[in-house]
């Protein structure tokens, strides 16, 4: 294909990895306000978390722009439509990351007493940072 279209989808791919980095950031600060039971960090993480949705909007922009100009093959329309569907997921677990800090942000508010859950929940968040390092 033409050297611009491989510009453009080393561009996406950049953005893609740059976007799962931020995610990962997210999921550590999250996992510090659980620990710390900051309500402040909370928030932070869901401002964050906004700004990720409004780059995997542009990132499915970028992407359907790309089809459009390029006009690709089969092969490489496969490799873009898989990017839309990674997208999509990542979209996902920012949502997931999100409500995750809503509830618990409400619980903190609340003052829930979860100590007897504190170890199964940091080691499934730890889980989850995990599998976001391994992304």
């Amino acid at each position: 294909m033409l050297p611009s279209y491989e510009h453009k989808l080393t561009e996406i791919r950049e953005m893609i990895s740059s976007l799962l980095y931020d995610i990962l950031l997210s999921s550590q600060q999250s996992l510090k306000a659980f620990e710390n039971n900051d309500t402040d960090l909370y928030a932070s993480v869901r401002s964050k978390i906004n700004t990720v949705k409004a780059i995997t909007d542009t990132i499915d922009t970028k992407i359907i722009q790309t089809i459009a100009l390029f006009g690709p093959e089969a092969n490489e329309l496969r490799d873009l439509i898989v990017y839309l569907k990674m997208t999509n997921e990542i979209d996902r677990i920012v949502d997931s990351i999100d409500k995750y800090c809503k509830r618990f942000n409400n619980h903190i508010f609340e003052e829930y007493n979860l100590t007897s859950f504190n170890n199964a929940i940091i080691q499934l968040h730890k889980t989850t940072l995990h599998t976001l390092e391994y992304l």
